[in-house]
């Protein structure tokens, strides 16, 4: 179907050998080529459309929108668990009057959301509680969509069209009443209809936990000297609702040979899970958590295992109940596990059904929150996308801090 998101956009821009040749296999094949371009602008923006990406999900304000569907990209407007853009975007771009390249998206939605507020039948609402006409709403999340990715033969209820139909009573609520797929009903009043045959995957039975063996010192973060102060580099978050970050340096006292965290300061560690035995430690700031310890393998786009914590035995006991689940997402404090939400199948899925497996995730975002994560929406996704090295400006990897923009390693201590 096409290359999903090309997330190297600096080595679309500068034409480097690697992500030119990824490219060129891609249009050799006839697919469909996913961009992602966070705060692409300008010169910049017609270098990177230039080399082949026509899309990107990651815009995030309106005049950044506007920038892009005038130079001609497709802007997927999204809402996801994580991340709001449809409001921003609508307002940025609702007084033009060619919407034909402005699409819907969800990119990440977890089982609650799914369960209790939907799809992308949510999205559509979004944009029509935004100011966005319910017709422009359905069509920028059907007919666009399908057109941007290359499926002519989907996106409207017209001869030639593929019977993939969604029937509601309310274009305010967009609640689905009936779902038919290739002409046919599978879904009626929140009810599956349609029987799937169930079929086994190896996958299921894998162990992806691949760490080996850790300890309290790999949650340590060794300092350039016994006591003093030493300047760090520290990936701070701009808000509670965004995963973008800066880096700051930061002035802080060390004693006896410990990093002294500041005020809304916790350390993180990514641990590489596929066998590498890599590992790295940072501090994040403005991540949120208050106390204890939250860990998790759903980390984009590695899916290493990632820990936010503020002493190392909450770290590590964080990082061990979730060795024993077979990955997952878990919270500690005074080095007990509060709540776990195993996901055995590559540490990203289950195989519970979906009601059961919303609840679970409802008990995991109040633990979370009495830890402190309280000032966004969904706490359960703070942490997946911390260790995402191309969302700007800075990103924890197992391998160290890496400054996005230059693509490079950049160390903790930058005086050291």
């Amino acid at each position: 179907m096409g290359l999903a998101e090309v997330m190297d956009f600096y080595g679309v821009m500068y034409g480097e050998d690697r992500m030119m040749e990824i490219i060129e296999a891609a249009g050799k094949k006839g697919l469909y080529l996913q961009g992602h371009a966070p705060a692409v602008t300008g010169r910049k923006l017609s270098a990177y459309l230039i080399g082949g990406p026509a899309t990107c999900h990651e815009t995030t304000a309106g005049d950044e929108a506007l920038k892009k569907l005038r130079s001609g990209m497709y802007v997927d407007a999204r809402e996801s668990s994580i991340t709001k853009n449809v409001e921003a975007i609508w307002n940025g771009v609702k007084d033009i009057r060619f919407f034909d390249t402005l699409t819907l998206c969800s990119d990440d939605r977890e089982s609650d959301d799914l369960l209790h507020t939907g799809h992308l039948n949510a999205v559509v609402r979004k944009a029509v509680e935004s100011g966005m006409g319910p017709v422009l709403a359905i069509k920028s999340a059907t007919i666009n969509t399908a057109r941007e990715i290359g499926m002519e033969h989907l996106g409207a209820i017209a001869p030639g069209y593929i019977a993939d139909m969604v029937l509601t009573d309310d274009l305010r609520t967009m609640w689905a009443k009936a779902v038919f797929f290739e002409g046919q009903l599978a879904a009626e009043d929140g009810r599956l209809i349609a029987e799937i045959e169930e079929r086994p995957f190896e996958l299921e039975n894998r162990n992806s936990m691949n760490v080996g063996e850790l300890s309290l010192e790999d949650f340590c973060l060794k300092c350039p000297k016994n006591h003093g102060t030493a300047a760090v580099n520290v990936m701070e978050y701009k808000t509670r609702i965004q995963s973008h970050t800066i880096c700051t340096v930061q002035e802080h006292e060390i004693r006896d040979g410990q990093l002294v965290l500041q005020e809304n300061e916790a350390f993180v560690a990514v641990i590489n899970r596929h066998g590498k035995g890599t590992r790295a430690v940072g501090v994040v700031k403005n991540f949120g958590l208050r106390e204890g310890a939250v860990a998790s393998t759903v980390s984009h786009d590695s899916h290493n295992l990632t820990v936010v914590y503020f002493n190392p035995e909450d770290g590590l006991a964080a990082a061990e109940e979730l060795i024993r689940c077979g990955g997952g997402m878990t919270a500690v404090k005074d080095k007990t596990v509060l709540h776990t939400l195993p996901l055995e199948v590559a540490g990203l899925m289950t195989n519970l059904e979906a009601e059961e497996l919303s609840r679970k995730a409802s008990a995991m975002k109040k633990v979370e929150r009495k830890l402190g994560l309280t000032d966004m929406e969904n706490p359960l996704l703070r942490i997946v996308t911390l260790a995402l090295p191309v969302i700007p400006e800075v990103k924890m990897s197992d391998l160290g801090l890496v400054s996005v923009a230059e693509r490079k390693l950049i160390p903790i201590f930058p005086e050291a």
